[in-house]
C-alpha cells in the first residue's frame, strides 16, 4: 500500500516515535531532500485565510513540475457538470434576464461547491458570477467606451470587488480570492488616475503618467502573488492556486507597463509598441527575456506566455531590414518565437536548475526547490 510521507509521519507520532509537532518540519526537510511527497503537509504561516492551508484536493500528489496550475478535473463527472452549468446559464440568460444569473449561480454553488467541492464547476461559477456582475453594472452605469470616463471602470471594479467579498467568504474558491484582489488593485489604479486629474480613458491609455501608475499597481499585484507563493513554496495547498491566478493576471500588465515605460514615444497618442526602430526592438527583446527569466526563477510559466506576442512583434521589427515579403516576415517571426518558447518549455527543469543554483541561498529558499 502506498502511503504519503505525511501519513507515515502521523503513524510515527501515533506510535510515540516522534512528537506531533515534529510532523510538518520533518516532512518539509525530507521532501526538500527528495524523499517522498508530503501532499498533506501544511504550508508555513497562518493568520488570515487559514482555509488556504488545506491540501489542493484529494487526488494523488503531483510532481513539482506539474504543480504550478490548479488541478480542475478529477474525472469526466467534473467536465459533464461544467458543460451543464455553461449551457444552463446561457439558456437562462437568454430566456429570462441577466439578473436571474446571480441567484442561479449561488444556488448551483451551494450544491456543487459548498457541498461537493467540485473544482472545475467552482471555477466556471466564479467566472459566471463575475460576468453577471460586470454585465449588470454596465447596463445600469454605462459600459466601456473609447471616449468614456475612468469613473465607469471604477464602478465596474468596485462592484466586482464588493460582490466577490461575500462570494469568497461563503465558498472559499481560490480563483474568486484572486479575482477579488485583482479587482481591488484595478480599482486602486483607476481611483489614482481620477484623483490626479486623468479622468478620461483616452488620457489613461496615452499618458506616461498612466504608464508609471500602471507599473506601480502591476508590481503590487505581483508582490501579492509572491506573498502567497513564498508561504507555500512546495505548492501543496490552495495558496499556490491563488498565486497562480494572481500571476496570470499580473504578468501581462506588468510586462506591458514596463515595455510602455521603456519604449515610450513622445508623440501624443502614439502606442508604445508602434514603429519601433532596431535599437528599441533589441531593448524590448531584452526586457521580455528578463521577464521570462523571472518566470523561470519563480516557476511560473505565465511570465513566459505573457510576452509571446510582444516578442513576436519585436523580432519582426528586427528582421524588417531584410527585404522580405510580409508573409515571410510573419513566418520568420513566428518560427523564432516558437523555437524560443519550445526551448524554454521543454527544457524548463534543466534551465531552471542552472539559474537557481547560480542564485544566492536567500533567494533559493523563497522559490520552489529544483527538481533533480
Amino acid at each position: 500500500m502506498n502511503l504519503s510521507l505525511n501519513t507515515i509521519l502521523e503513524k510515527a507520532a501515533a506510535g510515540g516515535i516522534i512528537r506531533s509537532d515534529q510532523i510538518a518540519p520533518l516532512a518539509g526537510h525530507l521532501q526538500a531532500h527528495g524523499i517522498g511527497i508530503a501532499k498533506d503537509m501544511p504550508a508555513k504561516g497562518g493568520g488570515y485565510f487559514k482555509e488556504l492551508l488545506q491540501p489542493k484536493d484529494d487526488g494523488p500528489p503531483m510532481p513539482s513540475e506539474e504543480s504550478e496550475a490548479p488541478r480542475f478535473i478529477r474525472g469526466f463527472h467534473d467536465i459533464l457538470i461544467t458543460v451543464g452549468i455553461v449551457v444552463a446559464l446561457v439558456g437562462l440568460g437568454s430566456l429570462a434576464t441577466i439578473y436571474a444569473l446571480i441567484p442561479a449561480v449561488i444556488l448551483l454553488a451551494e450544491i456543487l461547491v459548498k457541498r461537493q467541492r467540485l473544482a472545475l464547476p467552482a471555477f466556471a461559477l466564479t467566472v459566471a458570477f463575475v460576468i453577471a456582475v460586470v454585465w449588470i453594472v454596465m447596463m445600469n452605469f454605462g459600459g466601456y467606451e473609447e471616449n468614456g470616463t475612468v469613473t465607469q471602470l471604477m464602478t465596474i471594479y468596485a462592484a466586482c470587488a464588493a460582490a466577490l467579498v461575500p462570494f469568497y467568504w461563503r465558498y472559499r474558491i481560490p480563483v474568486s480570492l484572486a479575482a477579488l484582489i485583482l479587482s481591488a488593485i484595478g480599482l486602486g489604479f483607476f481611483v489614482t488616475m481620477q484623483l490626479t486629474g486623468n479622468g478620461s480613458l483616452q488620457a489613461t491609455a496615452t499618458t506616461r503618467f498612466a504608464a508609471i501608475i500602471g507599473f506601480v499597481f502591476s508590481v503590487a499585484a505581483f508582490a501579492v502573488a509572491m506573498w502567497f507563493d513564498v508561504r507555500d513554496r512546495l505548492r501543496v495547498t490552495r495558496r499556490s492556486d491563488v498565486a497562480f491566478w494572481l500571476h496570470l493576471g499580473a504578468a501581462p500588465t506588468l510586462l506591458n507597463s514596463a515595455l510602455a515605460l521603456v519604449l515610450w514615444k513622445s508623440e501624443p497618442g502614439s502606442f508604445w509598441l508602434q514603429n519601433l526602430d532596431a535599437g528599441q526592438a533589441v531593448l524590448a527583446v531584452a526586457l521580455i527575456i528578463l521577464f521570462m527569466t523571472i518566470g523561470i526563477v519563480i516557476d511560473r510559466r505565465a511570465f513566459v506566455t505573457a510576452g509571446i506576442l510582444s516578442l513576436g512583434y519585436a523580432i519582426s521589427t528586427l528582421v524588417k531590414g531584410v527585404n522580405l515579403e510580409t508573409s515571410n516576415l510573419f513566418a520568420i517571426s513566428a518560427l523564432a518565437v516558437g523555437i524560443i518558447v519550445l526551448t524554454i518549455g521543454t527544457g524548463w527543469l534543466p534551465i531552471r536548475a542552472k539559474i537557481i543554483n547560480a542564485l544566492p541561498a536567500a533567494i533559493r529558499n523563497l522559490v520552489p526547490p529544483v527538481v533533480a
